[in-house]
C-alpha cells in the first residue's frame, strides 16, 4: 500500500495509512487482538479525517478491503476501492505452479514463504480473520458508494475469483472492476504497480 499511498500524495491528496492493531509487532503479538481492534484501528483514522471537515474514501488492500466494506457500511464515504480483497483465500492452483517453477529453477524463496507464513502465523489471527470475512460478505450487497476493485490474476494469497464475487454483488450505481494479468497479491509493489497507480487516481478523480 505504501507505493500508492506515496503516489497519491504527490497528486495532492491527504492520505493516511493506519497501522491494524498487532501488525506494528512481531507475529506473536497478533495473539492479543481481534477483528473488532483491527477494526478500531482504521476506525479511528476514519473519525479523525471526517471531523476535521475531509471528503473521505477508503483504499483497502487485502483485510484491509474487508474493514473498509465494514466502515463503508457506518460512514459517508466518497469511494470505496478494495485491493487484492478476500473472498476466497488461497489460489492452490497458483500456489502449485510457484512450488512447481521453484523445484525446477532449484529457487525455493517461495517455498519458504509458504513455510514461514504458515508457521508464523497465529491460529488466534486466522481464526479472527475467517470471523472478520464471515461478517464482511452478507455487507457487500449493501455498499452504496463508489466502488472499485482491482484484482491480480497471479495472486495466490487471495483466489482472484473473490474480485468478481464483490464486483456483482455491490450495489453500487457507479462501479468498476479491474484484472492484472501479471500481478500477484502485492499489486501495489508488483509489475503492474504503475497501471494501479493511474487506476486508482483516475478513479477518485471522477468523484
Amino acid at each position: 500500500m505504501l507505493p500508492l499511498a506515496e503516489y497519491l500524495r504527490g497528486k495532492g491528496y491527504h492520505v493516511v495509512t493506519p497501522t491494524l492493531a498487532g501488525h506494528q509487532c512481531p507475529p506473536k503479538q497478533l495473539k492479543k487482538v481481534t477483528f473488532l481492534d483491527w477494526i478500531h484501528s482504521a476506525e479511528c483514522e476514519l473519525k479523525g479525517l471526517l471531523s476535521a471537515g475531509y471528503q473521505a474514501s477508503i483504499v483497502g488492500f487485502s483485510m484491509g478491503g474487508l474493514i473498509g466494506i465494514q466502515l463503508a457500511q457506518k460512514y459517508p464515504l466518497q469511494a470505496l476501492v478494495n485491493l487484492s480483497t478476500p473472498i476466497y483465500i488461497w489460489n492452490m492452483k497458483q500456489i502449485t505452479h510457484n512450488i512447481l517453477k521453484g523445484i525446477k529453477n532449484k529457487d525455493h524463496r517461495r517455498i519458504n514463504q509458504y513455510i514461514f507464513q504458515v508457521s508464523q502465523t497465529p491460529i488466534n489471527a486466522a481464526l479472527n480473520f475467517k470471523i472478520l470475512l464471515s461478517k464482511t460478505k452478507p455487507l457487500i450487497p449493501l455498499i452504496k458508494t463508489s466502488h472499485l476493485i482491482i484484482q491480480g490474476l497471479q495472486d495466490d494469497t487471495v483466489n482472484f475469483k473473490s474480485a468478481n464475487y464483490i464486483y456483482q454483488r455491490s450495489s453500487a450505481k457507479h462501479k468498476e472492476l479491474f484484472y492484472l494479468d501479471k500481478s500477484g497479491h502485492l499489486i501495489c509493489c508488483d509489475l503492474e504497480k504503475e497501471q494501479v497507480f493511474l487506476i486508482v487516481e483516475s478513479f477518485l478523480g471522477k468523484l
